[in-house]
């Protein structure tokens, strides 16, 4: 975003921004991984913490879900910072209307992720209809308003307005821009549906 208000940028600039954005998203969570999955980490934590705790009976996909549920029901916090901003299927909505669906988004995300992590069907439902739900939602606000009606409803400061008036970017680049984890979730969800449990628990 700091890129894309700077409006005039640079063919190395671009080519920094798409390493560091490469290292973030797939150098460096690899590493992690691999090295939290290495035999010497294992045996560190079972030496300093040999006991067994139910958590780590759940299968890996489940935790991913509960996992990407939190930081969603976390991120969902954010737009209560530009005036409660919430795209309802076609119209945005904002100030304490707004805030008010945000709040009920997270109670759901978070009744889920309590679903998910029990394993029961009905919160494999709820997820898919929740993630579908929302995927609409958000294109088909986004794509109707352009840059400037999204920057209004913010109430942004004069300076901050100055500094992302004439940004090259419509409401669907916002869309695609945000909603990219959207739809990969939607697929870890239908990839994670043999995990859960055909009754309820």
């Amino acid at each position: 975003m700091i890129l894309i208000t700077a409006k005039e940028l640079s063919l190395l600039a671009v080519l920094i921004a798409a390493i560091l954005l490469v290292l973030s998203y797939l150098a460096l969570p690899a590493l992690l991984i691999r090295f939290y999955q290495s035999r010497n980490v294992r045996l560190t934590f079972e030496a300093r913490d040999p006991r067994s705790y139910s958590i780590e009976k759940l299968p890996l996909p489940i935790l991913v879900l509960c996992a990407l549920f939190l930081f969603y029901a976390v991120a969902l916090h954010v737009p209560i910072f530009f005036n409660g901003i919430f795209p309802l299927f076609g119209v945005l909505i904002f100030g304490l209307q707004g805030i008010l669906l945000i709040d009920v988004s997270i109670l759901c995300l978070l009744g889920l992720a309590w679903g998910v992590l029990k394993r029961n069907t009905w919160a494999w439902w709820g997820s898919l209809i929740y993630f579908v739900l929302l995927i609409l939602s958000l294109v088909l606000t986004l794509s109707r308003y352009s840059f400037s009606d999204i920057l209004a409803g913010m109430i942004f400061s004069p300076t901050e307005m100055e500094a992302l008036q004439g940004v090259p970017l419509h409401g669907l680049h916002i869309a695609a821009l945000i909603g990219i984890p959207l739809p990969i979730t939607l697929g870890w969800i239908i990839f994670s549906k043999r995990y859960f449990s055909t009754t309820e628990g």
